[in-house]
Parts: C-alpha cells; structure tokens; sequence
C-alpha cells in the first residue's frame, strides 16, 4: 500500500467534489451531461484508491460499482428528503450514464493496471 498514492487520490476525489458544488450551486450548471466527466473521474480515482488499500483489481473494480449505486441512491434521497423540485428529479436515463461513466473509469485504469502502463 503506497501511502502517498492514497493521499494524492483522497485530494483528488476532495477537488471533484468541490468543483462539481460550486459549478452547481454558483454557477448555476445543471446540465447532466455536464457532470458526466465527474464520474468518470470519482470512478477513476474510487479504482485507484481501492486497488491501493486491497490490492486487488477485481475488488477494486466491484468497489467503484458499489459506491456508484450507493451515490445514485444518495441522490434519489436528497431530492425525495430535501429538494424535491422538478429540476433535480433523478431520471433513469442520468443514473444509467453516471454509473456507465463510473464504471468507464474504473475500467480504463483497471486495463491500464493490467497493461503495466504506469
């Protein structure tokens, strides 16, 4: 387990998340297919952090889908719980691309891990 590598990835995964708030919340910026680009990077880096701490591609790779599902469901709840206007409303279509988009960033490191790219 590189500490360091972990490190850079848990800021990495902060930065997303921030940047992906402002744009929402200050710049106004709703657009789904704008925030398609946030969840290939939050699976690319999810990947990296769990191949990291478990030291296994399969789990990381299973990892990043769990916590892609977990995400859409913690979107479906704030809105039911909080937000509950139309603009928001999960559509079945935004939460296929997200987990798509999810999985695409998992997998495009996974390959890379087994390639011996990096």
């Amino acid at each position: 387990m590189n500490i360091y590598t972990i490190g850079i990835v848990l800021v990495g995964m902060i930065i997303l998340l921030i940047t992906a708030e402002v744009m929402s919340h200050y710049f106004k910026i709703h657009s789904d297919k704008f925030y398609v680009i946030f969840h290939f990077a939050g699976g690319a880096l999810s990947f990296l952090l769990f191949l990291n701490l478990f030291n296994n591609k399969l789990l990381a790779f299973f990892l990043v889908l769990v916590i892609g599902i977990l995400w859409e469901i913690h979107e479906w709840i704030l809105w039911k719980l909080y937000i509950k206007t139309k603009l928001y409303k999960p559509k079945s279509k935004d939460t296929i691309c997200d987990l798509v988009m999810d999985i695409s960033g998992a997998l495009i490191f996974y390959v890379i891990e087994i390639l011996h790219i990096f």
